[in-house]
């Protein structure tokens, strides 16, 4: 299978921190992650994507990750609207929200502040869907990973005030 050994190859070089090899293997898998059934398309494509927003980071083509980071982000909402929305009223999509943004602001943060500023309000208007103590403390973490990424310097008043909120 095409989609398998391209993934599998692609994530054993990631493993190994050969990135710039992995790349091409990854793209291909998340390409061909398109053809799978609808059923399987959604976790295999948000496992491939997430490596290879990771890899494209990695390389320093982050304009590239946060695109992908974002796919992954709509497929997740997309899902959550057809299926989960109106059945399961308890499941919290603000935690994929969060991680997502969390990774793209990241990826953003470094490269152009002022798109970071618009991921930062999207989590901290998050903030009120997260009751659960671990949600709670990613967003605090995402909070002080903002500061601590801060260009030219960090902002670490803002970011030790993020990490007293931990405690």
């Amino acid at each position: 299978n095409k989609i398998a050994n391209a993934y599998i190859t692609g994530s054993s070089l990631y493993f190994n921190e050969m990135m710039e090899e992995a790349l091409p293997y990854l793209k291909t898998a998340f390409s061909l992650s398109e053809q799978l059934p609808t059923s399987n398309r959604k976790d295999f494509k948000k496992v491939v994507g997430w490596c290879l927003a990771n890899v494209y980071s990695w390389v320093n083509k982050l304009d590239s990750a946060v695109y992908i980071y974002e796919i992954c982000l709509n497929d997740e909402l997309q899902y959550y609207d057809a299926h989960y929305k109106d059945r399961r009223p308890f499941y919290n999509i603000a935690v994929r929200k969060l991680q997502t943004y969390s990774m793209i602001l990241l990826n953003v943060v470094t490269k152009d502040p002022r798109k970071a500023d618009s991921y930062w309000q999207q989590i901290v208007s998050l903030s009120k869907d997260l009751e659960n103590p671990i949600d709670r403390y990613n967003y605090f973490l995402s909070m002080n990973n903002y500061y601590m990424n801060q260009k030219p310097k960090p902002d670490y008043p803002k970011a030790l005030i993020a990490n007293d909120s931990l405690i």
